[in-house]
């Protein structure tokens, strides 16, 4: 029978949805499991290892799903998306899902959540800033949804930042036409055991041991670090210190200047605490969670 031998051009160019008379030399229409590498030319598509296995529902459509990999409250992490039921899993880069959220009708991307049809990614689009991720259902305009609603001012913090020698500490709290404060004066550095009883721990210690002493029960202060806390039955808590921002931080009025005031961690009753930054024209607000490991979460505006 006869033989036909020659060579085929480069294919390294890849694959191009163009017509072939305005694809580039090299390029192809298709490759199934192959690869145009630049030192074997054309080869098989590697096989990939079997990693795990998620629960996700109902939803067998394989055009029903998006998964990325992003950064989320400064941690690395995988996001998945079911478009037709609306729920969001999240896991950490060990694979393991730390967070499942309810359904989200928003996200879902069906006329109700027990149709097939329409469950399509491509209805999704989704972008990362900083530490937050935002997605947005291009079949769906947005809508103003409840705000986040909080109790009263009646909780505030005093971060002690740095310890230093021969300086007066104080911490004052004012609530309701009272005004308590605790003050602590560390010593001169000049005794053995003096760089112990300066510390930021144990002058918070001292203060919130001092306060609870003249301010309970109008005002409860609890400690844990460098970070006091402190909580009121009544409305129109302030939190100050005369002493500057380099050794100690306070609440005030819940508003601090910036980001960086914030406290790294503080005790179980701060869960939850609402505070704002920035100025007044143009405030950012966060919530502690005493479980999330950054602490704290950027949130929209609240209503008080």
């Amino acid at each position: 029978m006869p033989a036909y031998e020659d060579s085929y051009k480069s294919q390294l160019q890849g694959v191009s949805q163009q017509v072939p008379r305005e694809r580039l030399e090299g390029q192809v229409s298709e490759q199934i499991n192959m690869l145009s590498d630049p030192v074997t030319n054309l080869r098989r598509r590697p096989g990939t290892n079997y990693r795990y296995n998620i629960a996700v529902g109902t939803s067998v459509q394989p055009d029903a799903y998006l998964a990325w990999e992003t950064v989320v409250g400064a941690e690395k992490c995988q996001v998945l998306l079911d478009c037709k039921l609306g729920i969001i899993r999240v896991l950490n880069m060990q694979n393991v899902v730390v967070y499942t959220s309810p359904a989200i009708p928003y996200l879902q991307t069906t006329p109700s959540p027990v149709s097939d049809a329409l469950a399509d990614s491509r209805y999704i689009q989704h972008t990362a800033v900083g530490n937050e991720v935002f997605l947005a259902n291009t079949l769906k305009a947005p809508t103003l949804g409840a705000p986040n609603t909080v109790a009263s001012q009646r909780r505030g913090f005093a971060w002690i930042v740095a310890g230093s020698f021969n300086t007066q500490y104080r911490v004052t709290v004012s609530v309701a036409g009272s005004t308590y404060a605790a003050d602590y004066v560390t010593p001169d550095g000049s005794g053995a055991g003096d760089a112990a009883l300066s510390t930021p721990t144990y002058i918070a210690q001292a203060l919130t041991t001092l306060l609870n002493t003249v301010a309970s029960p109008t005002v409860v202060a609890t400690v844990s670090g460098a970070t006091m806390f402190m909580l009121s039955p009544l409305d129109g808590l302030v939190v100050s210190s005369p002493v500057g921002l380099s050794l100690v931080v306070a609440s005030n009025g819940g508003l601090i200047r910036r980001e960086e005031d914030l406290p790294l961690s503080g005790p179980a009753e701060m869960d939850g605490y609402l505070i704002s930054a920035g100025s007044n024209a143009s405030k950012r607000y966060y919530r502690y969670s005493a479980a999330q490991r950054s602490g704290w979460s950027r949130v929209t505006r609240p209503v008080r």
